[in-house]
């Protein structure tokens, strides 16, 4: 039996994870919406017939007090309990630390954290901790733990020595972040008990609308249609490029691959091709921005036809969707609408400016530098974007919206969001 572990949504995976011989994937608990599991996800794994195990991970670097740990252990439990985990199964959480690892200095701290989780649990689920050597011998040794998973990263302070003690539950394989058609997966060595489970099905349960507040892949599963086309082409090109991604302040948070990679440049020159008729043109050519053909190829590809303005420039078919507006043209695919008078949706796409006097009303003739990104899910406070050329890469951001739900101006990394482009496809 093969076992994983991956921070993408392996709904769309399942039979294709089923074939490599997975009988077992890892997945997340978080504050964060984007990689969490969520209760469809794993009721699809359950009937796949793969076991499923947890981790608990914000950042992996928590602050270690007791009062910490008591906040992880209630989000952790409340997770485990919303998508039906069984008590008596794990719940690991992620003590990385990363670049350096913890020493054995730390220990006393990351006791009182791992402290404030216990009190929570209290014995409702097994606690499982992911982390280097030193911590899982530590904690194990206290009995503050029933599983351990021992981190990659073999160079941490007494990794080497507990893989050997074979003392852990679970052990990571040193070839992290492989690519298997797609999606993102670490593989592990298991022992026969490592806290994995099964979630039953209760009531309606199993035809449940997915929560679309709960998991960035909520849009591929719950919006068809031209919109979920776009969610989908989007995403997959992200993954493609190794799940670039930014934080609410636009500051990087994971890394992906680059336009000029080997196996990525030409992936470029495929989006000016097939979305522009642009040729000659790939990812080594740094001095021509590839945002807009990124967007052109994803509207194409999802089925848009005429009904969209195909451009190697974002401003060009920004303008025509507001002309299309103030005109009412019922032929055109997208309206670009203020940011005061309209929601986001999935499949929408968010226009921004890269220079100034430009806004909704100025529009410098179709002809002035900016950007737009594909809107692939909208939560209760914020929704998720993926651009081209964004950080030399495909990356996924989220926006805050309002109390209203809708889009506030910012300026981010030089960008300003002035306007909303609705899809009116079908």
């Amino acid at each position: 039996m093969i076992v994983i572990d991956t921070n993408n949504n392996v709904s769309a995976y399942l039979k294709y994870l089923k074939d490599r011989g997975v009988g077992a994937i890892g997945r997340y608990y978080s504050s964060s919406a984007w990689k969490r599991i969520t209760k469809q996800e794993a009721l699809n794994i359950t009937k796949a017939g793969i076991k499923i195990f947890v981790v608990f991970e914000n950042d992996g670097d928590p602050t270690l007090t007791p009062d910490n740990g008591v906040h992880h252990g209630q989000i952790a439990v409340q997770q485990a309990r919303d998508i039906g985990q069984p008590e008596g199964t794990a719940i690991y959480f992620a003590l990385e630390h990363r670049p350096a690892g913890y020493k054995r200095k730390n220990i006393k701290a990351i006791k009182s954290y791992l402290g404030g989780i216990k009190d929570v649990v209290n014995g409702s689920y097994k606690i499982g901790v992911y982390s280097d050597g030193v911590v899982c011998d530590a904690l194990l040794s206290a009995g503050l733990c029933e599983h351990t998973w021992l981190s990659a990263s073999l160079s941490f302070e007494g990794s080497k020595e507990f893989l050997a003690s074979q003392r852990w539950s679970l052990a990571q394989d040193s070839h992290v972040d492989q690519n298997w058609d797609g999606i993102s997966v670490d593989v592990n060595e298991a022992k026969p008990d490592f806290g994995a489970f099964d979630v039953v099905p209760t009531g309606n349960s199993t035809t449940a609308a997915v929560d679309r507040g709960s998991s960035l892949d909520a849009a591929l599963v719950s919006v068809s249609g031209f919109a979920g086309r776009c969610a989908e082409l989007a995403t997959k090109e992200w993954r493609f490029f190794g799940e670039q991604t930014y934080d609410i302040k636009g500051h990087k948070n994971k890394a992906g691959h680059t336009e000029a990679e080997p196996g990525f440049f030409e992936r470029i020159g495929m989006y000016w091709s097939e979305g522009t008729n642009t040729h000659g043109i790939d990812g080594r050519n740094h001095s021509w921005y590839w945002s807009a053909a990124f967007v052109s190829w994803v509207m194409k590809k999802a089925g848009a036809t005429s009904r969209f303005r195909y451009s190697t420039q974002h401003s060009v078919f920004i303008s025509q969707g507001i002309r299309d507006y103030l005109e009412k043209r019922e032929v055109s695919g997208y309206w670009t609408e203020r940011l005061t008078d309209a929601k986001p949706a999935v499949g929408d796409i968010v226009c921004w400016a890269r220079e100034k006097g430009v806004n909704y009303d100025n529009q410098k003739n179709g002809n002035y530098a900016g950007h737009s990104d594909v809107v692939v899910d909208v939560e209760p406070r914020q929704i998720w974007i993926i651009g081209g050329n964004v950080g030399d890469s495909v990356t996924r951001r989220p926006l805050s919206l309002d109390r209203d739900g809708f889009l506030p101006p910012v300026t981010l990394n030089g960008e300003s969001l002035f306007a909303l482009m609705k899809n009116r496809i079908a």
